[in-house]
């Protein structure tokens, strides 16, 4: 089997399976993180990672999906559709794929923050900061890919038979400083602030964490009685940071393939890297690596939607609070069916336990004892009455 028929598998079969699963997963994740929020700040960041990872499945594997399936490359036709669409579709897609991975940055730096400093907890775990740096991150990203809007444009190119077609592209013909852009300058700075140095910021976060945790077991304990002096709950805190620092560890694993890709794809396109065949006569490698380059694209991507993917089951191992509230939030949607007995009747707030008997009709006061309250209310009137 080809390379190009095992990448064609991997992405008519395993995409649609990542897709399915991480949308529903991400859902739940959101639905679940909610809960959390009051225990931990740090929950906020990952609440909106859930909704964003969710968007970003639908947007890179949906379209990979559809492409394989119907030949149909929907951010092509987006593209190409009208001139607004053109600025607007990458403008959107690089903030949301950019917005996912600095969240999950965000909440590491948080929790190894709280590791080093467990003294300034109530200063670090506010709702207010998370709230605030989650609203510079969208800020700044938004800024870092605005140029969108002036370097995308619907252009007029030349066929060699005097045909002309329009093309969605981020250079200018004859604009040699826009070319380089497109070429050079974009592709490194969104392989920065995409990959590299989000993969930096979660590698320290979890050096940083680890290292504490084993070397010194009394920072846990110190932690946790900080986090108990300020209402928090100290055993959901520790597994929410653990699994925080688990979701770091399979990013570093599972963005490393797409990681080492882009390098590849970059220095290739730019370097021009050439292989020599047997007969000693240079080919590019594009051309004789051209199924094998494919498939390590296909793979890549594919590990990168499952990391987007599988972020509920990470949560679900790491934490046994989060499978609590797992349950709570299905058996809140599924109810019981069977009606819940009828509560019992009030009890009258003058009824008590010393309820006096009724009176026969029969009887008159003279048949009754001295003790019984309507012969005291015989004497009574006797004596009024005198």
């Amino acid at each position: 089997m080809s390379e190009e028929s095992v990448s064609r598998a991997l992405e008519l079969y395993a995409i649609p399976v990542t897709l399915g699963v991480g949308v529903l997963s991400n859902i739940f994740v959101m639905m679940v993180m909610r809960r959390f929020c009051s225990i931990l700040s740090t929950c906020l960041y990952l609440t909106l990672a859930g909704a964003v990872d969710a968007l970003v499945l639908c947007i890179l594997a949906g379209n990979a999906w559809i492409d394989v399936l119907h030949g149909t490359d929907i951010r092509h036709e987006a593209q190409h559709h009208t001139n607004s669409l053109c600025k607007m579709y990458p403008f959107v897609e690089n903030v949301l794929v950019h917005l996912s991975v600095w969240l999950l940055s965000a909440a590491c730096i948080e929790t190894a923050a709280v590791t080093l400093k467990p003294s300034q907890l109530a200063r670090i775990c506010t709702k207010e900061r998370a709230r605030a740096a989650t609203l510079l991150l969208f800020v700044l990203l938004v800024c870092v890919n605005a140029h969108s809007f002036w370097t995308y444009a619907l252009v007029r190119q030349e066929k060699s038979g005097g045909e002309s077609y329009m093309t969605c592209s981020n250079v200018k013909q004859g604009n040699i400083d826009s070319e380089e852009f497109r070429r050079i300058a974009w592709p490194v700075i969104d392989f920065v602030i995409a990959d590299l140095a989000p993969y930096f910021v979660l590698f320290s976060a979890s050096v940083i964490v680890v290292t504490r945790r084993i070397r010194r077991s009394d920072t846990l304990r110190h932690s946790a009685q900080l986090w108990k002096l300020h209402t928090l709950d100290a055993s959901t805190a520790k597994q929410l940071h653990t699994a925080i620092i688990a979701l770091a560890i399979c990013h570093l694993l599972l963005v490393l393939p797409k990681l080492s890709y882009d390098i590849f794809a970059f220095l290739e396109g730019n370097l021009k890297l050439w292989k020599t065949s047997g007969d000693n006569s240079k080919v590019p490698i594009e051309s004789a690596w051209k199924g094998k380059k494919k498939l390590a694209k296909t793979v890549s991507s594919l590990c990168m939607y499952s990391f987007l993917a599988l972020k509920f089951f990470v949560y679900s191992i790491s934490s046994i609070r989060f499978r609590v509230e797992v349950v709570n939030v299905l058996t809140c949607c599924c109810p019981n069916r069977t009606p819940p007995p009828p509560p019992p009747p009030p009890i009258s707030s003058t009824a008590n336990h010393l309820r006096q008997p009724a009176a026969d009709p029969l009887l008159t006061s003279t048949d009754l004892p001295n003790d019984h309250p309507a012969q005291r209310s015989t004497l009574h009137f006797s004596i009024t009455s005198v």
